[in-house]
């Protein structure tokens, strides 16, 4: 890979252009050292020859070895002249070679990395503090990612006249890139044509434009980064209305990714009142809400363009949940959105629940309650709210029903079942199951209900027997839930148990099973599952050739082999019609797979 990648880059490298992604499109080699190796290897080959040096670096072009057999070299020239020319590997300008040499000399800057990074800076026609260049908010690059790298390459780029200073943006020095104006004329006229090419540089986020002193400020606070801070102010500005700080990372209230811990938001949020950019609206409860503003202390200029950005942006989108009151927001341990995304899947599920069943994602579609610990406190707080009431008892666990509550005004009332009435019934992803069953299967140490159900759920569409091995084997089944050969058998023991498998016979020594709806199960219960199952398409087939029967039992008692992904393999070998060693079976540029 690394030899087509030099044949087709046509230009001879050096050891390090050889790994710089700006100068050469190839992953196959990304260490200096490794490089070195490679190269040694190549060159032995005949397959580069030396080509002079750049500055003390020795540079190598790759060739076809006029030593190969005519045909061979025929074939390998024909699979170059069917090469395109290279494109450029970043959408970066030409740079003179004594640059990128005077960068290789430079003790921890990458060339390449720097070249990108002055790109940046050109496209970006403004200056830039330090802070700046490595804030996405700001700038789009992402080759220079931290404060002290940042600060090494700025000055390896001042020092080949690529930044000059202009002036200071508070403490901090801004840099603007430049094309100096002590390369050729011709060079210096490329990088110009390259930049007039350049569109303007589009905001790396959806934020308003904020005073340099403002970011300045932010800059110099202790745990806040700057970016995060403009992005969170940014979404608390769309959103137009007053937040309280669990307000602020409830995903459901507040579409932002930014700051996203209790802590973390105390800190921002106190940060950005101390630029004017939040101001108190008055408490929720115990808890004070923020109302995110554009300061009236800015520059005229300044209020006007954060304005226009505001008046641009649409109204936020609702998350999927009915309308509730307010009273979840005084639930201690409880964030009001999750609860109330909770509650919402509950009320579309339409049927009582267990705790367990609540945090089992085969039986209930949401994710915003994820332990029992968790799914408890939820379920309480909710209870406590009369949003759900107890239906009885699935063998010892009380089951929850989601309901709307009678006390609320008739209006609240009707939004919520307006709401409920507007959402369609849940595609089951199993066929459904007693009660009984789940139940016994949640007194089962070590077996997931859920799993046990997506088991054999499975195992009922493949509508074959099969033996634990072939549970297992993803060539075989199309199941996730249970990947090792003890769990397999646990499973499979306890599914037996209940009356889900039944022996079908063997495959050699293996006992094969096959799913069945239970006969001893109620006439409506079994029809309702075999009604799923006649809705289910047949399993399709994975791309392997049919394999004689005695050839599995054989791989089947071959130790530490799973059987379908010795047949993946040999499909695999069979489709690539070339003979192969044991290192270009497992190398993923000469071999399609990914069973060994």
């Amino acid at each position: 890979v690394l030899w087509a990648a030099m044949l087709r880059h046509r230009q001879p490298l050096t050891t390090a252009q050889v790994i710089d992604s700006t100068v050469l499109d190839q992953s196959a080699v990304t260490g200096v050292s490794a490089a070195g190796r490679y190269v040694q290897a190549l060159r032995g080959q005949g397959l580069l020859v030396e080509q002079g040096k750049d500055g003390q670096a020795v540079r190598y072009q790759a060739v076809v070895p006029e030593t190969w057999p005519e045909s061979d070299q025929r074939a390998a020239t024909d699979w170059l002249d069917s090469q395109p020319p290279p494109a450029p590997s970043g959408n970066i300008p030409p740079v003179p070679e004594t640059v990128h040499e005077a960068l290789q000399q430079t003790d921890k800057v990458l060339p390449g990395s720097a070249v990108v990074l002055w790109a940046a800076m050109l496209r970006h026609r403004q200056p830039l503090t330090i802070a700046q260049v490595i804030d996405s908010t700001v700038l789009d690059q992402s080759a220079v990612t931290s404060t002290s790298a940042a600060g090494l390459y700025v000055k390896a780029l001042r020092r080949q006249g690529l930044l000059d200073e202009q002036g200071k943006d508070g403490q901090a020095v801004r840099y603007q890139a430049v094309v100096p104006p002590t390369w050729p004329a011709s060079e210096r006229r490329a990088a110009t044509d390259w930049l007039d090419r350049q569109p303007p540089p589009v905001p790396s986020g959806n934020i308003p434009p904020v005073p340099a002193a403002v970011r300045e400020a932010l800059q110099q606070t202790p745990g806040v980064a700057a970016g995060s801070a403009v992005v969170l102010w940014a979404a608390m500005l769309r959103h137009r209305q007053p937040l309280t700080i669990a307000e602020v990372i409830d995903s459901t209230v507040l579409d932002q990714s930014a700051v996203t811990s209790t802590s973390a938001a105390n800190l921002y949020v106190k940060a950005l009142r101390g630029q004017g950019l939040l101001v108190e609206q008055g408490k929720e409860g115990q808890a004070m809400r923020y109302q995110a503003v554009v300061p009236p202390t800015w520059p005229e200029s300044d209020r006007q363009a954060a304005t226009d950005w505001l008046d641009r942006q649409p109204p936020p989108a609702p998350v999927n949940i009915p309308p509730v009151p307010a009273a979840l927001q005084q639930t201690p341990n409880v964030l009001p959105g999750s609860a109330v995304v909770l509650w919402a899947a509950m009320l579309r599920h339409r049927q009582p629940l267990t705790i367990a069943q609540v945090i089992d994602s085969t039986v209930l579609d949401q994710s915003a309650v994820t332990g029992v610990s968790a799914a408890g406190r939820y379920v309480q707080a909710l209870r406590g709210l009369g949003l759900l009431v107890e239906q009885g008892k699935d063998g010892k666990a009380m089951r929850y029903q989601a309901v709307v509550p009678p006390g609320w005004s008739p209006p609240d009332q009707q939004a919520a079942t307006d709401w409920l009435d507007s959402q369609p019934p849940p595609a089951p992803s199993t066929p459904p199951v007693p009660a009984a069953v789940h139940e016994a299967l949640q007194q089962t140490p070590n077996v997931l209900p859920g799993s046990a159900v997506v088991l054999w759920a499975a195992m009922l569409r493949h509508r074959q027997p099969l033996t634990i091995a072939e549970v297992i084997d993803s060539t075989v089944l199309d199941q996730s839930a249970v990947t090792g050969v003890s769990a397999a058998k646990l499973y499979v023991k306890v599914l037996r148990g209940l009356g889900l498998l039944v022996e079908r016979g063997r495959d050699g020594q293996a006992v094969r099973y096959q799913a069945v709806v239970p006969p001893t199960w109620s006439e409506s219960e079994r029809q309702a599952a075999t009604d799923w199952l006649d809705r289910q398409p047949p399993p399709a087939p994975v791309n392997i050739p049919p394999v004689p029967e005695t050839v599995h039992e054989a791989l089947q008692q071959t130790d530490s082999v799973v059987p379908g992904n010795a047949v993946v393999l040999w499909a695999a070998m069979l489709r690539h019609r070339q003979p192969l060693t044991t290192t270009q079976v497992i190398d993923s540029t000469v071999l399609d797979q990914s069973a060994v």
